[in-house]
Formats: C-alpha cells, sequence, structure tokens
C-alpha cells in the first residue's frame, strides 16, 4: 500500500489525507492523518479537537508474521476493528482532526511506553542495543506490553524470542512516527485555539477477562471515558462529553475498568491546556463480537451517535 493522498469529501468540509510515514521495511504506512481544511473560517476556530485511534490499524508490515506461532484471525482479535471506521464520519462532519495507526497493535503497541518491554519476550543474551532499556508495567506482566507476548489468555503469540535489534526498529519505525505526528497535531491546534482536546478512541470487550483490570464476567457499560482519575483532563470537558452520551441513551462509566495508559501520560496536561481523555465503546453496541462480524443497523446507529456526541461536545465546549 502506498502513502494515503487526496481529499475525501464531508459535510461543506474537505478533509486531506496527509501522505503518511514511509518505511523500506514496510510496504505499507504507518498512520493516517485526516486534517480540515475550510473555508469558513469561524468554524475551522471552533475545532479544537483531536481524535487518535491508535489500535485499529490491520495492515501487517513486511515479515510481521515472521516467528508468530498464532493464525490471522487469532491476532485480529486484540484489534480495535472499525473503530477508526465509526469515528472518521463524526471527525469529517465536524471540522475535527483525526489520526490513526495502520499497523495492528500486537506488532507494536502506540499505547505502552517505549521501554514496557516484557522480559519474557525479548532475548536480551547478546545484551540490548543502545537506546533500549526496560520498564515493564504491569501490562508487560499481562502480557500485553509495548509488544504483545499473548494475543488471549494463555495464547502466545511468538514461539521464540524476539531479539533486542527488531524491538527497536519497530519501535523507530513505527512507534515513534505515530507519537511524531500525534504531538505535532496537539501543539498545532494548542497554538492554534489556546487549548486542545485529545480524544484517544478505543474498543472494549463486553465483558471482561483474566487480562482485563475488572477481571472475568463483569459486564460493561456502553462506554467508559477515562482520565488517569482526574490527572490527564479538565472536569468540565469530561462532563461535557459524558453528558453528550447520556443525553443520547448511552450508559458511561469513569475510569472503570480503563482509566487511560501511556497516551494519557504523555499528553494530558491540563495546566498547560492540553486535555486527553480515553474513549472505551462496548464492541456489543455494533459487531458481533466472536466472529467480528459488523451488524449493519447497528453499526450505522453508531456512526450517527458519534456525530451527534461530537457536535454536542463541541457546542458544550464554546459555551464554557
Amino acid at each position: 500500500m502506498r502513502a494515503m493522498t487526496g481529499v475525501l469529501e464531508g459535510q461543506g468540509l474537505s478533509f486531506r489525507a496527509f501522505p503518511c510515514a514511509q518505511s523500506s521495511y514496510c510496504t505499507d504506512s504507518v498512520y493516517k492523518l485526516l486534517r480540515p481544511t475550510c473555508n469558513d473560517e469561524a468554524m475551522s476556530r471552533g475545532c479544537p479537537i483531536l481524535i487518535s485511534s491508535p489500535h485499529s490499524g490491520t495492515l501487517v508490515p513486511l515479515n510481521g508474521m515472521q516467528h508468530v506461532d498464532v493464525s490471522r484471525d487469532i491476532l485480529t482479535q486484540t484489534e480495535d476493528s472499525y473503530v477508526d471506521e465509526l469515528w472518521h464520519g463524526a471527525a469529517s462532519t465536524s471540522g475535527v482532526t483525526m489520526l490513526s495507526a495502520l499497523f495492528p497493535r500486537w506488532y507494536i503497541d502506540p499505547n505502552r511506553a517505549e521501554d514496557d518491554l516484557d522480559p519474557d519476550l525479548i532475548d536480551v543474551s547478546a545484551g540490548l542495543p543502545p537506546g533500549m532499556s526496560f520498564a515493564p508495567s504491569t501490562k508487560s506482566q499481562m502480557g500485553v506490553g509495548l509488544i504483545r507476548r499473548l494475543a488471549a489468555p494463555k495464547t502466545l503469540i511468538y514461539k521464540q524470542l524476539l531479539l533486542g535489534e527488531e524491538v527497536l526498529h519497530r519501535i523507530e519505525t513505527f512507534h515513534r512516527p505515530y507519537h511524531n505526528v500525534l504531538r505535532s497535531e496537539m501543539l498545532r491546534l494548542h497554538q492554534k485555539h489556546g487549548q486542545v482536546l485529545l480524544l484517544d478512541v478505543h474498543s472494549m470487550k463486553s465483558v471482561g477477562n483474566e487480562t482485563t483490570p475488572d477481571g472475568p464476567g463483569t459486564v460493561r457499560p456502553d462506554v467508559v471515558l477515562g482520565d488517569l482519575d482526574g490527572v490527564s483532563c479538565a472536569p468540565q470537558y469530561e462532563q461535557c462529553l459524558k453528558s453528550a452520551f447520556l443525553d443520547i441513551g448511552y450508559s458511561v462509566k469513569i475510569n472503570n475498568p480503563y482509566k487511560g495508559a501511556h497516551i494519557m501520560k504523555l499528553y494530558g496536561k491540563p495546566k498547560q491546556g492540553w486535555h486527553a481523555l480515553q474513549v472505551e465503546l462496548n464492541r456489543g453496541l455494533y459487531r458481533v463480537e466472536k466472529t467480528r462480524e459488523k451488524i449493519p443497523d447497528k453499526i450505522s446507529t453508531v456512526k450517527s451517535d458519534l456525530s451527534t456526541v461530537i457536535q454536542a461536545l463541541l457546542t458544550n465546549m464554546k459555551a464554557l
């Protein structure tokens, strides 16, 4: 796949798909950035929102399946399937910038720190390459760190340890470019508006399991908003988003079971005007979970609902 170019037309707005970061290592792109171009300056001024979809990528890099010991079908269960599609409509009708990863999260996860490495996955017999270090979090201990060891509970992804050079290559070629553009867009929007709100969008299982914070059998709400227990976002912005979901009949919880992770920690700086919220949508709202099959009428409804939510959020933010 070549870098994406061209213009996607929205309702009165046009979105340019900027060329993505490229690597000689892979035949596909790293990310897709949709940035609004609008002749209506009033509309343009009113869009201090950036949507990030770090886990919806599906394009496996060249040689990406090397050493993998499970089927592609099992790996896709780790992906936030259709999340970028769900939010794209909301962005394109509201003048909101949107960034999506094109590589899969099991290959390398943008929502983990570079040193959140699983010691049970990396071959350290020859030492680590310069620039690499280990600081495994509880995520790595659960097998879902920067590079996943587990596709599901007790389901190993790789049949052998990964070399440090391979891990560093994934960091430099995929993880850093995604964060470089995310940081750049946060800076751009903050400079333009004085405040910027990052919505880091994900999907969640309808019921928890052994690898999730809430444990097996826990039934989830429609939406979970995470702000690192009040650290990553001013409360008024979170309340605006929560109210927008509640007003259209969605059930919402805050920080339970997901509070946010690496992206929230990096970009949630409310005192500096950088606000960040993690948004988890229940997969049962729009797809058959076991087969990943879309439910056409439900997915259409969710797309429409998210457009309504973003419009309400923008309206409420302007009133603050």
